[in-house]
């Protein structure tokens, strides 16, 4: 199985940027040298050029804008090729990226073929395709067609090869509904499929289906006996319509899938109450504790990690799309206990700290970039270089940090009002179940 990807190279050719520091500010040269490095593709056993000898493709890409005049920010684009672990040898590899780049650009553009070997079994090919064309000088424009282009040329030639492709992961533009099925997550509109999949499979009559559907938070804008039945779903302004998951999800066929349950009887949907239990009737700490909220969110989030019928599940679709950020939560959950950072003003303090390190830390590689620059001999400019690549890896892990703190200070907000919603439905919930019990 391939996965695909493209963007855009942008910068200055004459400025040799560091490519794994700042990939946003990287130039022609060093995207190709990054492709190309020999430490990662077996000394440069599997480069190849299409339209350029591998050698010179880099000075050749210029010679082709010079020619037409085409200097513009944008200097190339970058693309890769991953294969799942163990599908194909390093020859394969190179040879379906050869293929893949030859059917998508060979007729028009330049192109680097890189096979990188540095990440044992998980081989992957980088494209570096120049963004003007040595035909007519016309530049390449950059569309989300293209993205898609190259995931079907790529899925095409790997199926020539006998090689796996991902099935079922429809490329849905701006919704980013491929590269979330791409990395094995589900939408929130697969969400909402699967709770109206459970909702009929526990109904025992058209009524359990409406009452299973309105106990997960949802709720019909068009009732179920309507022709078009509709549902509104928590956190979209739209209803949908039902019919819109496929022939299946007609109403016809929902009361049809509802009547073959009278020879199964299927067991009726319960909610497990995470934060009800934990919390009872006092009010809940998490909008004061970023540490509580977390544990909170991941304690709700692993218990989902079950299947529905084996364990209850949350009420709200909301929380429950939720489980696709289990992993970066994890991660955020982390940073707190080891930054030992409690409330949302210490957080801030925090980023205040990290930002006058990172601004110290960016001066002083100003400082030594001119160092370098003026250096009188060979070893000395050398010896600058060195000290600039250990400030590179300080500057990376402060970067992160920042990064990571920014989103938990933006997130926790949303996160908050999350888990106050979903505590306010499971006691609608308890009241609505003791009413039953009565």
């Amino acid at each position: 199985m391939a996965t695909t990807g493209l963007w855009k190279v942008k910068g200055n050719i004459k400025n040799v940027i560091d490519y794994v520091d700042n990939p946003q500010k990287t130039s022609l040269e060093q995207v190709i040298d990054y492709a190309a490095d020999s430490d990662k593709t077996d000394k440069k056993m599997f480069v190849t050029g299409i339209n350029c000898e591998a050698e010179r493709a880099c000075e050749m890409m210029n010679e082709t804008k010079m020619q037409f005049g085409k200097r513009d920010k944008v200097v190339a684009y970058h693309g890769f090729q991953s294969f799942a672990e163990g599908e194909v040898t390093p020859e394969e590899c190179h040879a379906i990226g050869i293929e893949t780049a030859k059917r998508l650009w060979g007729d028009r553009y330049e192109v680097l073929v890189t096979t990188h070997l540095n990440t044992k079994n998980h081989l992957h090919n980088h494209f570096v395709l120049n963004s003007v064309s040595f035909v007519g000088g016309s530049k390449f424009l950059f569309k989300t067609e293209d993205i898609l282009a190259l995931r079907e040329v790529s899925d095409e030639v790997c199926k020539e090869f006998g090689k796996s492709v991902l099935e079922n992961a429809p490329f849905y533009g701006q919704g980013g509904a491929y590269w979330v099925h791409r990395n094995g997550g589900l939408t929130q509109t697969d969400i909402v499929k699967d709770d109206i999949d459970l909702a009929i499979a526990h109904a025992h009559n058209v009524q359990s289906f409406v009452r299973n559907l309105n106990d997960m938070g949802y709720r019909f804008n068009r009732s179920i006996y309507n022709e078009s039945p509709s549902i509104l779903v928590p956190g979209r302004n739209k209803p949908i319509r039902l019919k819109s998951f496929g022939e299946e999800y007609t109403k016809q066929r929902i009361i049809e899938r509802i009547a073959e349950n009278r020879y199964t009887h299927p067991p009726r949907i319960r909610f497990y109450l995470p934060i009800y239990m934990n919390y009872g009737r006092r009010k809940p700490t998490w909008a004061d504790s970023l540490l509580v909220l977390f544990d909170t969110l991941l304690t709700i989030l692993e218990l989902m990690l079950t299947k529905p019928e084996e364990k209850e599940v949350p009420i709200s679709p909301e929380l429950r799309y939720e489980i696709q950020k289990l992993d970066k939560y994890i991660k955020q959950q982390e940073f707190l206990t080891v930054y030992k950072i409690e409330t949302v003003e210490e957080l801030s303090s925090f980023i205040t700290k990290l930002q006058t390190k990172m601004d110290e830390l960016l001066e002083k590689r100003k400082q030594i970039d001119n160092k370098i620059r003026r250096a009188a001999t060979p070893v000395i400019k050398e010896e600058y270089k060195a000290e600039r690549r250990k400030l590179s890896g300080e500057i990376a892990i402060v970067r992160e940090d920042l990064a990571t703190a920014k989103d938990i200070e933006i997130e926790s907000a949303r996160l908050v009002r999350m888990l106050e919603n979903e505590y306010a439905l499971e006691e609608k919930q308890y009241a609505k179940n003791r009413e039953r019990e009565r």
